[in-house]
């Protein structure tokens, strides 16, 4: 069986105090919040998440309840607080179905101009709901809350969606664009924000996971969302072609996670329903495992098995009968007016360079501006971390009027 190196494994380490030293940095100026004594359940018996029966009648947006919450850190309760709404959204189908966001807002009151908003997108990459971010965040098992601590430091309202949706569609790229575009709509119409509407400079952003659901809602913005004020997206280690990202995992330490994200997929994609035809009993077996896992206990399930060891086919990626699905799954269709950081690893083990290259390229052609930056260093992991600084340097720069850089054709 394949194994990582030692060097590797270290190098990971080393990564991951280094994000956890960044958290304790993150949270040293700021002072004790409100306690909530409210119990944390799980999504399914949480009342907070229930649609109301005029689901129908709302508004793409529209809020439907919203809850002030708690947030913790690997059972270390935090200073930071949060608004959560539930609101109403749209599937990959135009269908309307509900979902939830998270607003973290800076310590302290806001006396300048129009409070600047980052929409944080997390990579779920999960099959159930105690693998979203309005859980995960209350109940302490949320990584990421050391990027949105960092985020609120420097003065940032933070949105964190709930983006796969309530069928929790890990993959399926415009479910996710959908809900973060709505997410966005849904805290400037929450008064207690403090939020000047549709005028709200908001930028995006989005790592692996994250990057797919960032990359849908830059792209799906100017026909699904025109009236919100997105001055820029940055994301990286993007899986830009779902086909692509497959063969690259297949066999590998990540095989797990496309398996799982071919699950989600199906959930908001009916005709993707056709791979169970392929699966021998060894892949009935393995949708049953992964079906409700998130992506600590899923990635782990299956490490480096060959796709066709659970189909009755020796490639299924190539099978016609799912090459549609893969193909509206791919991005760079439709292009972005905002100005886009995208940020790749020459080394990632999952997320073919090639295909990321060729969304540049999609994109630059029907007029976006892009700026496109490979680490020739780095591999996934690694890069969500690494990437970090240049990536709030952009931020901070989409909130003046300096002019967004472009090497798009050079």
């Amino acid at each position: 069986m394949k194994a990582l190196s030692l060097s590797g494994l270290r190098f990971r380490w080393v990564v991951v105090m280094v994000a956890s030293v960044g958290l304790l940095v993150a949270f040293a100026g700021f002072v004790p919040g409100r306690a909530f004594a409210d119990p944390v359940v799980e999504p399914q018996v949480d009342p907070f998440y229930v649609p109301p029966p005029d689901l129908a009648n709302l508004s793409p947006g529209a809020v439907i309840r919203t809850r002030q919450v708690g947030l913790t850190f690997y059972s270390i309760p935090t200073p930071l607080s949060a608004t959560q709404i539930y609101f109403r959204t749209t599937d990959s189908h135009g269908a309307p179905v509900a979902t939830a966001t998270t607003v973290v807002l800076p310590l302290g009151g806001w006396t300048g101009p129009a409070r600047r908003v980052v929409a944080y997108q997390i990579a779920i990459n999960g099959l159930a709901g105690r693998c979203d971010p309005s859980y995960r965040l209350r109940v302490g098992t949320e990584g990421d809350l050391r990027v949105i601590a960092q985020l609120v430091q420097q003065g940032y309202a933070v949105v964190v969606t709930d983006h796969q949706g309530p069928r929790h569609a890990y993959g399926a790229g415009l479910m996710s664009a959908h809900a973060v575009l709505d997410g966005i709509r849904a805290a400037e119409a929450t008064p207690e924000l403090g939020l000047v509407g549709a005028r709200t400079p908001v930028a995006l952003w989005g790592y692996s996971g994250g990057a797919l659901a960032t990359g849908w809602a830059v792209q799906e913005q100017p026909r699904y969302a025109p009236e919100l004020n997105v001055v820029g997206a940055a994301f990286g280690g993007t899986p830009a072609d779902p086909r692509a990202a497959g063969k690259a995992m297949d066999g590998g330490i990540a095989s797990s996670v496309f398996l799982m994200a071919v699950i989600g997929t199906s959930r908001e994609y009916p005709e993707l329903d056709t791979y169970r035809s392929l699966l021998n009993d060894q892949g009935r077996q393995a949708e049953q495992v992964l079906g409700g896992r998130c992506i600590e206990d899923g990635a782990i399930a299956y490490p480096f098995r060959r796709f066709s060891d659970f189909t009755t086919v020796p490639d299924p990626l190539d099978d016609p009968r799912l090459a549609s699905v893969f193909d509206q799954l791919t991005l760079g269709k439709s292009a972005p007016t905002a100005p886009v950081y995208l940020y790749h690893a020459a080394h990632d083990e999952g997320m073919p360079l090639a295909a990321v290259a060729k969304l540049d390229a999609d994109w630059c052609r029907q007029g976006s501006r892009v700026w496109f930056v490979v680490d020739p260093l780095a591999e996934h992991i690694s890069l969500a971390v690494t990437a970090i600084p240049g990536v709030l340097s952009f931020l901070a720069d989409r909130f003046t009027d300096r002019d967004a850089p472009s090497n798009c054709f050079m």
